[in-house]
């Protein structure tokens, strides 16, 4: 990926989500000398397989789905009770959720993608079902 970087002040929220998929950090992040920063893509190379491969500029990403910090933290308040105590909600995006269990991170991806914040407690439980059949 290729891209510039620039430092940013995070809101409570985000410095949050960012401890619950990184709660080692908690440490650094009591250093002070801590910064987010946040990565805007120019371009990303990609290789799909043989002969598969190529570059995808920026702008492609610029209108990409996602939920605003809000949003998520709802949907985690929402959504929590509802998991066995093994298993940690970490995040939800418009594309999946991510757990945490019994120390490993595992990506639960909705059957369809993407979904507005509206819907992701149908989405996130539908996906729970269908790995539950696996």
């Amino acid at each position: 990926m290729v891209g510039s970087a620039q430092p940013f002040a995070a809101e409570p929220l985000l410095a949050e989500r960012y401890l619950r998929y990184q709660p080692d950090a908690r440490d650094y992040l009591r250093l002070g000398d801590f910064s987010f920063f946040r990565l805007q893509p120019e371009r990303l190379r990609y290789i799909a397989g043989f002969g598969r491969m190529g570059w995808l500029e920026g702008e492609r990403f610029a209108g990409a789905a996602s939920f605003d910090l809000t949003e998520e933290s709802a949907l985690l308040d929402r959504l929590q009770p509802q998991l066995a105590s093994a298993l940690v909600l970490l995040g939800v995006d418009p594309w999946g959720a991510d757990l945490r269990q019994n120390g490993q991170r595992r990506r639960l991806q909705f059957i369809e993608r993407p979904v507005a914040a509206a819907d992701a407690e149908t989405a996130f439980t539908r996906a729970m079902e269908h790995m539950l059949e696996r």
